[in-house]
């Protein structure tokens, strides 16, 4: 019951945080679609996903390897040395996202400008991530939703301010990067009334994590490549017009994705402390957690066909959107796999299968590399939409098969 509680209320605050950001998104969305059409989405939503993967590539799967330390260790200590560390990645990476920017296969003056101009928000955006991974280890997500609440309400404000002032589209991403900032600001602000904010820049600490988590990372990169290189891809044989029908549905599928996660952000510290302690309890628990997920999931599937044919009319306001109705329902088909591929994939962390893992979301993002440059020329949109569906069941087939092999034979 105490467990139930935890994780409840850590995932209520975090749902409460993402609605407010997922309404932001849809806001600000919308406010493109009506203004700068299906092009101009796509445009835009490319660029947001570029700079999401620098966003993503900032965590470096350091939060998730560092966790147990931050739990039982001497937390300040170690999370001023995780600063440091996130401090300096995060500037490698924006001097790494301006140099890959004209080797893109496709591009166009305007994603590059939104680009060049969004790539500033990668060190704020790496500060905040550092005060989140404390704030889980601490069940204080409270912070963490405090801080995405402020900035979802100022990047909604800016846009609807530049869209009114009929400025050009490369202002939102501005408004973008301000919102990070005012997150990171505020995480410090809360991290600092018990951690003194001096990042520590230990070379050993930083070779250790990047030895140590390699494996790791590497799997969150995959994982994360695998989510979005079919936008790239689609973008590369199509247009940014198909790209814009894709990535719109694409988005709220997103959105919806991260109540699974939610939930593994309150139930992995558990995990930790219960695989140690009472190894039943685990097991207990986690049959719970994966009937859960899986009714969800299904839930995810009628929910999305009642209200996709409402909801993308009413956020791009017109017909040009009609094709991304079928394309949400596709990726809503995928949801009981995506729901219960994001619980054995943490089941397996604790366990410490970086490599398994790391074979997994290999082999899935070379399946759909493949997959994607076969049938995107074919079906465009509906090519990629089933392409993301499929690959998401092969990796729960994956994950099951090593879970059998490791986990419950350990049970």
């Amino acid at each position: 019951m105490e467990t139930l509680k935890k994780i409840s209320t850590q995932t209520l605050w975090q749902i409460l945080a993402k609605i407010s950001s997922s309404l932001s998104t849809l806001f600000i969305l919308g406010l493109v679609a009506h203004s700068f059409g299906v092009e101009g989405t796509g445009i835009y939503t490319l660029a947001a996903t570029y700079l999401g993967f620098f966003y993503l590539i900032a965590d470096f799967g350091v939060n998730a390897y560092i966790l147990p330390q931050l739990i039982s260790g001497d937390t300040p200590l170690i999370w001023r040395k995780l600063l440091g560390f996130r401090l300096l990645l995060s500037l490698g990476l924006m001097l790494i996202a301006l140099l890959l920017l004209p080797l893109l296969p496709f591009s166009s003056p305007t994603f590059s400008l939104l680009v060049r101009l969004g790539i500033a928000s990668i060190l704020p955006s790496a500060v905040f991530i550092t005060a989140s991974a404390y704030f889980q280890s601490a069940f204080l997500y409270r912070y963490v939703s405090i801080a995405t609440l402020i900035n979802s309400i100022f990047a909604a404000v800016f846009a609807y301010w530049v869209v009114s002032l009929k400025l050009p589209m490369q202002w939102i991403i501005i408004g973008n990067t301000g919102g990070w900032t005012l997150s990171a600001v505020i995480g410090l602000i809360f991290v600092q009334r018990t951690i003194p904010l001096w990042p520590i820049f230990e070379v050993q600490f930083m070779r250790k994590i990047l030895v140590s988590s390699w494996p790791i990372s590497l799997m969150l990169m995959s994982n994360m490549l695998y989510f979005r290189v079919d936008s790239f891809i689609l973008t590369s044989q199509k247009s940014f017009v198909d790209t814009g029908i894709y990535n719109l549905p694409y988005t709220m599928f997103q959105a919806a994705l991260v109540v699974p996660t939610f939930i593994m952000n309150g139930f992995y510290p558990l995990m930790i402390k219960h695989l140690e302690k009472d190894t039943k309890r685990f097991f207990r628990e986690l049959k719970i957690a994966t009937a859960l997920m899986a009714v969800m999931g299904l839930a995810g599937i009628i929910a999305t066909s009642l209200i996709a044919p409402v909801l993308i009319p009413l956020v791009t306001g017109g017909s040009d959107f009609d094709a991304s109705i079928t394309v949400l329902n596709i990726l809503s088909l995928g949801f009981p796999a995506f729901f219960l591929s994001s619980l054995f994939m943490w089941v397996l962390v604790v366990f410490r299968k970086f490599k398994p893992l790391l074979v997994i979301y290999g082999s899935a993002l070379a399946i759909n590399i493949v997959l994607n440059l076969w049938l995107i020329p074919r079906l465009s949109y509906i090519g990629a939409a089933t392409v993301t569906t499929f690959c998401e069941y092969l990796i729960l087939i994956f994950q099951l098969t090593i879970l059998y092999k490791v986990v419950y034979r350990s049970s």
